[in-house]
């Protein structure tokens, strides 16, 4: 989870891993520290997804600032950049007189000020995606879990190159919950966990047939 807050980040968790004993969780903390000595217990696990889902929530609130100062932000770097190519430009021509090195010293600044830019609308392009499947994740898990278990075409939105592959899956995702975890917490994520990518595809898959509004056979398939 990207750090959404400037308060607290001793206890912000970033990154929740379990070991390769599946015996503790390893928490990553904003402020950088590690405790790789939780205990996989059902207390630990419902206070550590009760706190992830906090900084979701507190994640989500930030939304529509985060799009409206990416707008806002790239208007005003676009602008200076320019202005910056400009005047560096003129400062330039002032002192050699020498179009070609003009051009050369605006243009660095410019390709500079360009890839400042891009790199900046990435960080806040991310931001945005992850919060937008905080939304979805928070929002539709029940319906999306019902979708898992009713529909025979809910695999196709798995994770995987074949279907096989998806069909594989579907019987590990399946596999979690016979386990006792929901493979829709904020927990699993980084174990083995419905992806952000799954739950687009997921939800994708339900408001199509949900359009559609046929009935479906199992295929030997799946």
């Amino acid at each position: 989870m990207k750090v959404y807050s400037k308060e607290d980040l001793d206890t912000y968790i970033t990154s929740v891993v379990r070991d390769e004993d599946g015996e503790n969780y390893v928490i990553t903390f904003a402020d950088g520290e590690v405790y790789d000595n939780v205990p996989v217990t059902e207390d630990n696990t419902q206070k550590i997804e009760d706190r992830l889902i906090a900084q979701a929530n507190g994640a989500i609130g930030q939304k529509m600032k985060l799009v409206h100062d990416q707008k806002i932000g790239t208007i005003a770097r676009t602008f200076f950049t320019v202005v910056t190519g400009a005047t560096a430009g003129l400062a330039t021509f002032v002192y050699t007189g020498d179009p070609v090195i003009v051009a050369a010293a605006s243009g660095v600044i410019v390709l500079g000020g360009g890839a400042w830019i891009f790199r900046h609308k990435q960080v806040v392009d991310a931001k945005i995606k992850e919060i937008e499947n905080f939304e979805q994740r928070l929002s539709k898990h029940t319906e999306m879990d019902e979708y898992l278990d009713s529909s025979p075409n809910a695999y196709r939105y798995l994770d995987g190159g074949t279907l096989d592959d998806k069909t594989d899956r579907m019987d590990y995702v399946q596999g979690m919950k016979e386990e006792g975890r929901n493979p829709f917490g904020l927990i699993e994520i980084e174990n083995g966990g419905i992806t952000g990518e799954e739950i687009e595809n997921l939800s994708y898959g339900m408001e199509r047939e949900r359009k559609l509004g046929l009935t479906y056979v199992k295929t030997n398939s799946k």
